[in-house]
């Protein structure tokens, strides 16, 4: 079973026993109250998943998008099977756990939420929210045996769990706070972005642990690991806080917001920071927070003929000592990935997509190779080596994909009016 270190030992029997049979018997309609007064909170037991499993949008809460070597389909990418979509506002990047493949999406006052069954592609069941306003920023998490959500705006269950296998609501919190959310350790975490607290909700019953807040007035959580803590950012901070009561322990100051990240991994905690000339990416000391190195060296801005051409880099993915990094470009030349040594911080390569395409996905890397697509007038899926960024393989794609999954044997392809599944 599959859980960042120190977290392996739950069987997925064990979870649904450790819940009481919550997901199980969701056919009484069970609704947790969030309580944030709890005297004395439980210690809940950490959720499991297998390591083919894709349980989170980056892979795993340490959002490192590094499955393991069996995860790969052993065929050549034929098409096993098609989900059509219609057209929406914005659609969550899918994550796929428990035999299914979960997804949401918002379109002006209605947010959804899908399970496609993974091996066929048939839909297992639906949720479909109505709001009194717009809705936007659907995001889905599929760890253990539920599927969490949250829509921003919608005013029927914002932020809740719904059991895997049947799509009955086990919890909902009807106004949770704003700001960016994870799951980790068995909780749930949320950070506010207008108060600076962190609230924290037992992941299973939804009922509120406890709340605390830095001393700031803004919180976003990003990512989670068991050993270094919740990793959370204000405008100008980056906060490493302890997963059992919030406490900080370390702030990093970032000039003047991290714009993505952090990816942690191989003890490090890398970021991408965004400045009005300095769109770098940062790797610090994922323990103690101390500034390791900086890529790439120099600016992100460089003045020529025609003006400044400004262009900033995101963390990818990260495996096997090296660190992915995006390069997003706002001028008319293509963008481009780049392969850093994630002790160094220098580079190893820097490729660029093919004739006829502009963009470039987040990659996923997977035992040796690298999984991305791209964009333009040239939409495909390409393979890569890790090694040297050489091309080892190319299909075509009838749309542009932001995220490649590669899960279980399979290659899910999310693209703006339909899934696709490649094994």
């Amino acid at each position: 079973m599959r859980q960042p270190p120190a977290m392996r030992s739950p069987s997925r029997r064990d979870v649904l026993a450790a819940s009481g049979g919550l997901l199980a018997g969701l056919a009484g309609g069970y609704v947790a109250r969030p309580r944030f007064d709890t005297e004395s909170p439980p210690d809940p037991a950490p959720l499991a998943w297998a390591d083919t499993e894709w349980p989170y949008p980056d892979y795993d809460p340490q959002r490192t998008r590094n499955p393991p070597p069996e995860s790969t389909p052993d065929g050549e990418f034929d098409e096993q099977w098609r989900q059509s979509f219609e057209r929406v506002f914005e659609r969550a990047l899918p994550v796929a756990s428990n035999g299914s493949v979960y997804t949401a999406s918002t379109d002006a006052r209605h947010a959804r939420l899908d399970a496609f069954a993974l091996h066929d592609g048939e839909r297992d069941w639906q949720h479909e929210y109505t709001a009194e306003t717009s809705t936007r920023r659907p995001r889905v998490l599929a760890p253990g045996d539920g599927a969490y959500y949250r829509f921003v705006q919608t005013q029927t269950a914002p932020l809740g769990l719904a059991a895997a296998q049947s799509g009955e609501v086990a919890w909902h919190v009807s106004d949770p706070p704003r700001g960016g959310w994870t799951v980790g350790a068995g909780r749930l975490y949320y950070g506010n972005r207008s108060t600076g607290k962190l609230h924290v909700y037992d992941a299973r019953t939804g009922e509120g642990l406890w709340t605390t807040r830095v001393d700031d007035e803004r919180l976003v959580v990003r990512s989670f690991h068991p050993r270094h803590g919740v990793f959370a950012t204000s405008l100008g901070r980056l906060y490493a806080l302890d997963p059992a009561d919030g406490s900080t322990r370390w702030d990093y100051p970032v000039n003047h917001h991290v714009q993505n990240g952090p990816i942690v991994t191989d003890e490090r905690a890398f970021v991408g920071t965004w400045n009005s000339d300095k769109r770098r990416v940062a790797a610090l000391d994922a323990a103690a927070g101390e500034h390791l190195w900086t890529y790439p060296r120099s600016p992100a801005m460089v003045e020529s003929k025609e003006g400044a051409t400004v262009y900033w880099f995101e963390v990818g993915a990260a495996a096997g000592g090296t660190l992915l990094v995006n390069e997003y470009r706002v001028d008319s030349r293509p963008d481009a990935l780049h392969a850093v040594d994630v002790a160094s911080g220098d580079r190893r390569w820097r490729v660029e997509p093919p004739e006829g395409a502009k963009g470039l996905s987040k990659p996923t890397v997977v035992d040796g190779e690298v999984f991305v697509c791209t964009t333009n007038d040239r939409t495909a899926l390409s393979v890569l080596d890790l090694q040297d960024g050489s091309v080892k393989r190319s299909r075509p794609l009838p749309g542009y994909c932001p995220s490649p999954v590669v899960t279980d044997g399979k290659i899910f392809l999310q693209l703006s009016e339909a899934l696709l599944a490649f094994a």
